[in-house]
């Protein structure tokens, strides 16, 4: 030391084992973590270079503590104390790293508790979608002297669109389109609800629209308490005189193109929304009468909802009125792979939003 020191033999030894405690808090860095390690091997050069500047100023310039303008348990403080901190915190990382590995424990067993639920409900989904796909029509359907096309696209793995038809003598055929609220298991549920209410009335002698939809109704409200609800439309056509008897239930209208595509009409009357109301459900209809040529086009509101990467809506770049109408005008194109196409094009195939489904009946111009 030098001769100029201030301290004594006992302080000398007193103020020595700082070395010590700093050579201890090396021994954790083998227990920690390389990130860890960066930071602490960090913290701990400054405090040695902190102690080695006293020691330098000290024993080779010969100041004094004194000097320094404190006593000798401030320099103590200024240079044990942080190497005694810093094994410390050393201390409290891993007591840290035992609880985190315990919750970490527990995150992995959680996780596998979720993909076994999530397993679960993928095989609910793939069972309720094998249902409504059952549901569905497996054959084009065959009415005389009309082009029938029908189509349904789901948003996600299943959700609440339904389309059926249906030959209920030899002169009539059922058109039946429909929109759940709500997607997913649930939309499933009413499906069968739905179809199953139209089974049982296509088992009845006669086939009555307004009986039932006003039947669909209170089974819908009485199953979901208001809390699902329907949207739908019901064309009842004689195949022999052309009469399509309407019925629509809050849904988007049917456009009818006639006149070689001068003329559009779009089919409103009917009801409010299946399931929403209970008493307050009163049904009217209505009738047109189809000419050859002409096109009926029933759809769901996915159709004219459908967006692009800019969130626009397909009816607010297109007019689905003007689209149908060119392409009755023009004979050689059909207006409802024209109108896919379109949509395909619009959304990029996949910034669709909900579910897709149309029917469309065209009377042979033969």
């Amino acid at each position: 030391m030098s001769p100029n020191t201030d301290f004594t033999v006992s302080e000398y030894h007193f103020y020595t084992p700082r070395y010590y405690l700093l050579m201890l808090c090396l021994i954790p860095l083998f227990l920690i973590d390389f990130n860890e390690k960066r930071i602490f091997i960090s913290a701990l050069v400054i405090n040695v270079i902190c102690i080695l500047s006293f020691d330098f100023v000290h024993n080779i310039a010969g100041v004094g503590h004194n000097d320094f303008g404190f006593e000798f348990e401030q320099y103590y403080q200024a240079t044990i104390m942080p190497v005694v901190l810093l094994f410390f915190l050393y201390g409290s990382i891993l007591f840290y790293k035992y609880e985190n590995k315990k919750y970490e424990e527990k995150i992995l067993q959680l996780k596998d508790e979720l993909k076994e639920f999530n397993d679960e409900l993928e095989e609910e989904i793939d069972l309720a979608k094998n249902v409504v796909e059952a549901l569905l029509p497996k054959q084009k359907a065959n009415i005389k002297g009309y082009e029938v096309e029908a189509g349904l696209k789901w948003f996600k793995d299943i959700g609440g669109d339904f389309y059926t038809y249906h030959k209920i003598d030899d002169d009539h055929d059922l058109l039946f389109l429909a929109d759940v609220s709500g997607k997913g298991v649930a939309g499933s549920v009413v499906v069968s609800i739905i179809n199953a209410c139209l089974e049982t009335h296509l088992t009845k002698d006669t086939f009555n629209l307004e009986s039932f939809l006003l039947n669909l109704n209170k089974v819908v409200f009485n199953s979901c308490g208001g809390e699902k609800y329907v949207t739908a439309w019901c064309g009842l056509l004689n195949h022999k005189t052309g009469t399509l008897k309407s019925i629509n239930s809050g849904h988007p209208p049917p456009i009818v193109v006639k006149e070689n595509g001068e003329k559009i009409i779009h089919l409103k009357a009917g009801s409010t929304i299946i399931g929403f109301f209970d008493e307050e459900f009163n049904v009217s209809s209505e009738e047109i009468q189809l000419e050859k040529g002409d096109l009926l086009f029933a759809y769901t509101d996915g159709i004219t909802e459908a967006q692009n990467e800019k969130d626009e809506f397909f009816e607010q770049v297109y007019d689905l009125d003007e689209l149908l109408s060119s392409c009755v005008k023009n004979k050689k194109n059909n207006a409802v792979e024209v109108l896919m196409k379109k949509i395909g094009s619009f959304t990029n195939g996949k910034y669709s939003q909900d579910d897709m489904t149309y029917i469309a009946l065209s009377k042979n111009s033969n």
